[in-house]
């Protein structure tokens, strides 16, 4: 087993980035330019269907 240091909520968020990574690029493009929270985005990727959320991260920037 793997231990990173997380919390378990914080590791929840990030695997549930790292999962719409190939789905929603623009989503986790924002916040590897630091546009978006790590918070921000795993609401935005575990919520919202995947073609929602790209138009509407387009629409912001």
């Amino acid at each position: 087993m793997l231990r990173a240091g997380l919390s378990p909520a914080t590791a929840a968020q990030v695997t549930a980035l790292a999962r719409s990574r190939s789905r929603m690029p623009v989503l986790t493009g924002l916040v590897d330019r630091g546009r978006l929270s790590l918070d921000q985005a795993s609401t935005i990727a575990v919520r919202v269907p995947a073609g929602y959320a790209e138009s509407g991260v387009r629409s912001r920037h």
